[in-house]
């Protein structure tokens, strides 16, 4: 699960409207789209205080994740929490 919360300032809005992410490939030699059932743009913000929160529909195993931008409010500020689950063993 991801979770993202704006910057609260008094002058400007700062937050993300919308966003992607990518990941680094398990083998370490690039980045990855994460994809869950297609290229995926993740709802964001729609105001500066509020906690949204989205989650993946495929499970992803990677030590980097990136938060890809893709629309903001005057300033592209975000705050992110990453929830992880243990590794499932079969």
């Amino acid at each position: 699960m991801v979770a993202t919360q704006g910057r609260k300032s008094t002058n400007w809005l700062q937050y993300v409207t919308k966003y992607s992410l990518a990941y680094y490939s398990v083998d370490g030699n690039n980045w990855e789209e994460y994809l869950g059932d297609c290229t995926k743009v993740f709802p964001g913000n729609y105001d500066q205080n509020t906690v949204v929160t989205n989650e993946l529909e495929v499970p992803i195993k990677t030590r980097h994740i990136r938060l890809i931008v893709k629309g903001f409010k005057q300033h592209a500020t975000v705050r992110i929490e990453l929830y992880g689950c243990a590794e499932l063993r079969t």
